[in-house]
């Protein structure tokens, strides 16, 4: 698994992978995808897949999904359309979908801090937004080993 770590100020950073972290990599015919989790302010962790072509046209796409990542990154899929035709695609879970989806616990705890759940998933798009666009156009994989 691929860790970023993100913060407002100084952009991204690539750190070492961590054996208990390590998801790995999944090669397709034509492309490889990346497990990853973005982790920004201290405690936030948005998981993650990153689709790179073998021969990139350097076009980027982040792919956003109301029910998580994993609907639409199967075989045959939109996400594989794009991939397909050399587009890098980075599909996340925002928090409380997919992955970190829990019942009702992040609308209970933004209300306890006295945020808005829809203002802490813009926060999410931004960062992940912000991580693949800094990110290289090529990326010989695998990257964690």
């Amino acid at each position: 698994m691929r860790v970023l770590r993100s913060d407002w100020s100084g952009g991204s950073d690539t750190r070492a992978c961590s054996g208990e972290n390590h998801h790995g990599t999944i090669q397709r015919d034509h492309y490889g995808i990346e497990k990853m989790a973005i982790h920004w302010a201290s405690d936030i962790q948005l998981p993650g897949l990153l689709f790179v072509p073998k021969t990139s046209n350097g076009q980027r796409y982040l792919h956003l999904h109301g029910e998580g990542k994993h609907v639409d990154a199967s075989k045959g899929g939109p996400i594989e359309e794009l991939v397909l035709r050399g587009g890098t695609v980075l599909a996340v879970d925002l928090r409380g979908i997919g992955e970190t989806k829990t019942t009702d616990r992040d609308v209970m705890i933004s209300y306890l801090l006295g945020k808005s759940l829809v203002g802490m998933r813009s926060e999410d798009v931004l960062i992940a937004a912000r991580v693949l666009s800094e990110w290289k156009k090529q990326i010989n994989l695998p990257k964690c080993i």
